[in-house]
């Protein structure tokens, strides 16, 4: 009996580090209930050189923003900018933020030093607003690259004419210069969502778009080297669909590990509404091309994110899962090997939040090298026009709240 209880204890002395390999380590409200202006869509950015993340979201026709310590320590809230906010950067050569924002039909982009004081003018540089941007930082060249989506016109049958185009500022927060189109439809495609990323081990520039065509959507990946000039002048397809189309996509994100192997991610939906909807991933190389089939991660759920784990060598894909009627919702998450793109852990929940709140939406993520722990932030927003019972007595309100995980 002894022996017995003993083998059973050092069992458990062995499984235990790998039942708790994962964790969230603390749940944040980053924002109290917000009751006005109200706009789903965190972001969150690492600074490295003060072992911090700077969480931002929109509040009633601000950007607010505030200092998330790995231990959970909280700054005060600041108010940013005056607009909605698009997108954040870190430039850890000169420890300054890059804030993206939406303001008076103009996008706007405005240096904050380390601790978010302003530093430079507002520059503008796009009107109409983009349907969507992002920033990158490009350590090699010192200069900030903004892509987005516009809308150019309309063809007389009434389809919408887009163009990606992109733009970079100095570090000092000079003018936009090199402003370029990197893709026009013309009247033949009409590019929906876009997601950039760098990659570490050559510089190039890998572009996820979500893109439809004679309504048939598809997902194609572009690479274009460091100048924004095409590697190649062909698109690779990572989704498409048969016609009449049975699919939709949506939520392109793609990432690089140091080493230059990537993965990208996007959402399927089941037109005819018969099969779940569906995350897949499928690997990239270093060139922007896959060397894998698609495959699938998790169903019935939105929005993957992916965060590179530097610690792990591995990426965290992200997900939020919202139940018909609210009311019981989740943020889940998978690890997958960097290099090959195996799962490594999960898939695992990472929060539920609060329940007072019924629907997840927005979410992101960052890594920080000096604790390896990864901020996860969301909103969750509450709506109710019938009785107006959500949090502050209105019919639609949200609040930021976020965790802190570890997947050590």
């Amino acid at each position: 009996m002894t022996r017995l209880i003993f083998s059973v204890f050092f069992i458990l002395l062995l499984i235990t580090p790998l039942l708790s390999a994962q964790q969230t380590l603390q749940d944040l409200t980053l924002s109290s209930a917000i009751t006005k202006g109200f706009i789903p869509s965190p972001i969150v950015v690492t600074n490295d050189f003060k072992n911090e993340w700077l969480v931002a979201w929109n509040q009633s026709g601000k950007v607010k923003g505030r200092i998330v310590k790995p231990d959970g320590q909280l700054s005060s809230i600041k108010t940013l900018v005056k607009g909605r906010v698009l997108d954040a950067v870190y430039d850890p050569i000169h420890h300054t933020y890059l804030i993206l924002y939406n303001s008076r039909s103009y996008v706007r982009a405005q240096l904050l030093s380390g601790s978010l004081k302003k530093k430079g003018d507002v520059i503008s540089f796009s009107s109409p607003p983009p349907v969507m941007a992002q920033l990158i930082f490009d350590p090699v060249a010192g200069k900030f690259l903004v892509f987005w989506i516009e809308y150019t016109g309309q063809d007389p049958d009434g389809h919408y004419l887009t163009a990606i185009k992109s733009g970079s500022l100095g570090v000092t927060g000079k003018a936009f210069s090199e402003i370029v189109t990197v893709l026009d439809g013309g009247s033949h495609v009409e590019y929906q969502q876009l997601r950039v990323a760098r990659n570490p081990e050559n510089g190039n520039l890998f572009l996820l778009v979500d893109q439809l065509a004679k309504g048939v959507a598809s997902i194609f990946g572009y690479t274009l080297k460091s100048d924004r000039t095409f590697l190649r002048t062909k698109p690779v397809r990572f989704a498409g669909n048969s016609v009449p189309p049975t699919n939709s996509f949506s939520v392109p994100d793609a990432e690089f590990a140091d080493n230059g192997t990537g993965i990208a991610t996007w959402k399927v939906e089941d037109l005819n509404g018969i099969s779940p909807t569906k995350i897949k991933i499928r690997q990239l190389t270093s060139k922007g091309t896959f060397n894998s089939k698609s495959k699938t991660i998790a169903e019935d759920v939105s929005q993957p994110r992916i965060v590179l784990d530097r610690g792990q060598n591995a990426f965290l894909v992200l997900w939020y899962e919202n139940l018909v009627f609210g009311g019981a919702h989740s943020v889940s998450a998978v690890l997958l090997d960097a290099i090959t793109a195996n799962v490594l852990k999960g898939p695992f929940t990472v929060a539920k939040p609060e329940p007072l709140f019924g629907y997840v939406k927005g979410l992101a993520g960052a890594y920080e090298r000096s604790s390896g722990r990864i901020l996860i932030v969301w909103s969750i927003y509450c709506l109710d026009v019938i009785s107006n019972s959500c949090p502050g007595s209105v019919y639609v309100s949200g609040q930021v709240s976020g965790a802190i995980f570890s997947s050590q």
